[in-house]
């Protein structure tokens, strides 16, 4: 029997995921770890989804300019919330990063959950059955959406060559 397309791929981007996410973390440690999974996910679907990705390295593009971009070559109706999801991480991230106590993190949070608890995969309601933080499966239904657009990504690339 033949090895799944991108089955490497898939054991590689989501043994990542598994080892670096806590699902029991506070919500700090999982929004500060999240956006760096995510962050990276956008980078390599950038960066597969070009023809010099050394050229994409030599911009050093913020996290929000990658957003942008992969969001204008990708975006859809079925992933909107895909794209809404990804700002709101940077937006708490970015209140974390420049306050001490940031305000309404825990409201920001739950609306986070609430996103993905509407539009997401379905990970954040094996929460009651698992244990795991809500935030935390969150945040791996929008890891899984992007996941679905590498996946996209690699196919196209590899037709080309």
């Amino acid at each position: 029997m033949d090895k799944p397309k991108n089955l490497d791929d898939f054991i590689r981007i989501h043994s990542k995921l598994n080892s670096h996410l806590p699902v029991d973390g506070s919500e700090e440690i999982i929004i500060l770890k999240g956006h760096l999974l995510l962050e990276e996910m956008l980078r390599e679907i950038l960066g597969k989804s070009v023809i010099s990705q050394e050229s994409v390295d030599a911009a050093q593009l913020s996290f929000h300019q990658v957003v942008c971009i992969v969001r204008s070559m990708y975006t859809n109706k079925a992933n909107e919330w895909v794209w809404l999801g990804i700002v709101e991480i940077n937006k708490i991230r970015n209140k974390m990063a420049h306050n001490l106590k940031p305000v309404n993190l825990n409201e920001k949070c739950e609306s986070l959950i609430e996103h993905s608890r509407r539009f997401g995969v379905g990970n954040v309601r094996l929460c009651e059955e698992s244990g795991y933080s809500e935030l935390a499966m969150a945040i791996t239904d929008l890891y899984d959406a992007l996941w679905e657009i590498l996946k996209s990504v690699l196919n196209n690339s590899s037709k080309r060559t």
